[in-house]
């Protein structure tokens, strides 16, 4: 029990860690339930949700889930 608790790696809630994306880890995907995480295109011009299994996984892992341009879906949920 103790060993388990000293050697336990610590969690922060998604809401209380610094991040440009408002919304990470707080919406997930409705095909896999994974939470869709914020990241940046390779030209960084761009930034997007995409659900976490589909971008660490591959296409295949969730085929029918979309991306989410970030500054679109904050706007709404802001609103």
């Amino acid at each position: 029990g103790a060993l388990i608790t000293q050697r336990r790696r610590e969690t922060t809630h998604p809401r209380t860690t610094n991040s440009d994306y408002l919304l990470s880890g707080i919406l997930s995907c409705g095909r896999c339930g994974s939470p869709y995480i914020g990241h940046g295109a390779a030209s960084n011009t761009h930034q997007y949700y995409s659900c976490q299994r589909k971008l660490k996984q591959g296409a295949s892992s969730c085929p029918e889930a979309k991306n989410f341009e970030k500054h679109t879906v904050e706007r709404v949920v802001v609103d």
